[in-house]
């Protein structure tokens, strides 16, 4: 990611020049507020070196899997500062998204790096944190977050760090929160870093007394009376409101062709795309609406799909293969040999997983190169999986159960019953609890995380075949009766029942619209 636009730069050189003329010709103030230039931001995977690429939108902080890192520039800071002038410095960061809620640490990196470096640069190390137990709850999102970092920036002035920026860090399982970079133009809100100067001009802080540190802080005082309970509030999507989407579902009938046999989709940030189990084809599609506007040949049966951020990975049913296809061109990557008949894929944030329905395997490969990790045994007919931050679940659709691993290692951790009958395929995690269709049982089930209870379930259409989270509800496709059930996520009730094409079976969330591929009519249709 390289640096910010150089006319915004030049703009704020310009303002702290003025700033500063201001400052200096008054003898009232000495306080000056100066903004570092932020040069480099990147995610760095933890213990891997692993980066992603240099126009990546956001900044991923994730328990066991990768941090935040940036860099700034103190070059706007007056000739003459030292370490005694800072009053204090403040980190703010724009939080994207929340998807598991946590605490994060910010630590100073104590090597050098740079946000061009590539997939084998090592992760830099870092010293003792100068800022613990950050609550990062779900309520965060869409909010700044401000840290005070003004031992770091004291310690770059005085030589003491090496000033190769700050690593904000996950520090409590299943911690997952994303933030702005600062290629990310939609936000437009990347990291600051703001530091606060007792300044008198020329020669200060030195040419007179300064105020020195602040002293310890005195004990805390009674707690006040509660105030008096607000409304109930509502969980609002930006992206909702910008189309004044105030309705349930969109039943307009929006409704586009695309190959045969469609079973699968994915929503990759910009586009859709379908694998087509019949036509062996994977199609991609406009949000706005539903038009195919490329059409890929990826292998026999293509019937599940996973993003990666870069990637779209398809597993093939019928060939035992998975293929790695490239958002940007559609170019196939690689073609990689897994067990008898994949029919679900997911991404862990360097893993692909693939479960394996006719073998009773899981198999997990390298995301950056597709090279074959392991294979792990799990539950008759694999059919779902989902990931929580933590953990993979994978449904098993010929025993009535579900398995609990360990993706670091593959192992089982518990395999976990459902109620006889049930036939579990489609799952789905939605930050506190898995859900999971059971297509004999006309039900969607509710799974406690992180120990898998079966806390109760809800009533859908006919054959429930996939299930998908919005943030605040669920949506369940029914293949046996070509509807879409929308359900509460807080409390399993139901929201409307919706009708699509034939056969509906995969589903996604494009951020506004609800996606369904119909795997008899060989549509796509939009709710």
């Amino acid at each position: 990611m390289r640096g910010e636009d150089s006319a915004r730069a030049r703009g704020r050189i310009a303002f702290l020049a003025l700033t500063i003329v201001a400052i200096l010709a008054s003898a009232s103030t000495s306080i000056l507020a100066v903004e570092a230039t932020l040069t480099d931001d990147t995610t760095s995977m933890i213990g891997r070196g692993q980066h992603p690429p240099a126009d990546q939108q956001s900044l991923v902080v994730r328990y066991e899997r990768s941090a935040a890192l940036v860099r700034f520039d103190l070059g706007t800071l007056p000739d003459g500062v030292t370490s005694s002038g800072v009053v204090k410095a403040t980190l703010k960061l724009w939080v994207n998204a929340v998807q598991g809620a946590g605490t994060i640490a910010v630590r100073p990196l104590l090597d050098a790096w740079s946000e061009s470096d590539g997939p084998d640069a090592g992760t830099p190390s870092a010293g003792d944190s100068i800022a613990t137990g950050i609550e990062v709850p779900r309520s965060r999102a869409l909010t700044f977050l401000t840290i005070d970092v003004t031992d770091a920036v004291r310690g770059w002035l005085d030589g003491i760090l090496p000033n190769d920026g700050l690593e904000i860090a996950p520090a409590a399982k299943g911690t997952w929160l994303s933030l702005d970079s600062k290629e990310n133009k939609a936000g437009g809100h990347a990291a600051e870093l703001e530091i606060t100067l007792d300044w008198r001009g020329p020669g200060s802080p030195n040419n007179e007394a300064i105020q020195g540190p602040p002293g310890p802080q005195g004990p805390e005082g009674p707690e006040g009376p509660a105030g008096p309970q607000g409304p109930p509030g509502t969980s609002l999507n930006p992206q909702r409101l910008a189309v004044l989407r105030w309705y349930e579902a969109n039943e307009a009938g929006i409704t586009s062709p695309t190959g045969s046999g469609p079973d699968a989709v994915v929503f990759d940030g910009t586009s859709l795309w379908v694998a087509n189990y019949t036509s062996g084809t994977l199609t991609r599609h406009r949000t706005v609406d539903g038009a195919s506007i490329a059409t890929i040949p990826v292998g026999n049966g293509p019937s599940a799909l996973a993003w990666d951020g870069v990637n779209v990975w398809v597993a093939n049913l019928l060939d035992n293969t998975v293929k790695k296809v490239r958002a940007s061109d559609g170019t196939v990557q690689g073609t990689y040999a897994v067990g008898s008949a994949p029919q679900a894929v997911i991404f862990d944030g360097f893993r692909i997983w693939v479960a394996n329905r006719d073998s009773n395997t899981v198999t997990a490969l390298k995301a950056s190169d597709g090279s074959f990790i392991g294979t792990y045994g799990v539950g008759g007919g694999p059919s779902g999986i989902a990931f929580d931050g933590t953990e993979l679940w994978v449904t098993n659709s010929l025993d009535d159960t579900v398995t609990k691993l360990d993706p670091a290692t593959g192992s089982t951790i518990a395999t976990l019953p459902l109620p006889a009958g049930t036939t579990p395929v489609g799952a789905a995690y939605d930050g506190a609890n898995l859900w999971v269709t059971g297509m004999d049982s006309d039900s969607l089930v509710r799974m406690g995380v992180p120990d898998g209870t079966v806390l109760g379930s809800c009533a859908t259409g006919v054959q429930p075949w996939s299930v998908t989270f919005d943030g605040v509800s669920l949506w369940v496709s029914n293949f046996g009766d070509g509807t879409v059930t929308k359900l509460r996520a807080s409390d399993c009730a139901s929201q409307g029942t919706y009708a699509v094409g034939s056969g509906p079976e995969g589903i996604a969330f494009d951020g506004i619209g609800v996606w369904i591929v119909n795997s008899v009519s060989n549509t796509i249709s939009k709710l």
